[in-house]
């Protein structure tokens, strides 16, 4: 591995760490990238559980404490543990996640 390639990844790594969005932000992200429909950030502005979510919740260790959570959230970090159950649920990449956070290459 190459110089380069190692202090973009720690580059990468520490973005990642900082990262954020609010709520709406995420969900608009998401949405734009394809993640999500528009019905389904619709429901999750509102504090619903869309499908989506349920899926990911659902693969926690509390899914209603995750629940609790999403609902009363404001800002969305990127290394979260709902965002990496996000991730797995619709079968993304690391890379897909950042893009919506807003990581350029």
């Amino acid at each position: 591995m190459t110089k380069i390639s190692v202090n973009l990844q720690k580059r990468r790594k520490d973005w990642r760490k900082a990262a954020q969005l609010d709520k709406t932000q995420f969900l608009q992200s998401a949405r734009k990238h394809g993640i999500i429909s528009t019905e389904e950030a619709k429901q999750a502005a509102k504090g619903d559980i869309p499908d989506f979510l349920v899926s990911a919740f659902e693969s926690l260790e509390d899914p209603d404490d995750a629940e609790i959570v999403w609902a009363s959230t404001t800002n969305v970090n990127r290394n979260h543990e709902l965002i990496e159950a996000i991730r797995v649920a619709k079968e993304m990449t690391e890379e897909e996640i950042d893009q919506i956070f807003g990581w350029e290459d």
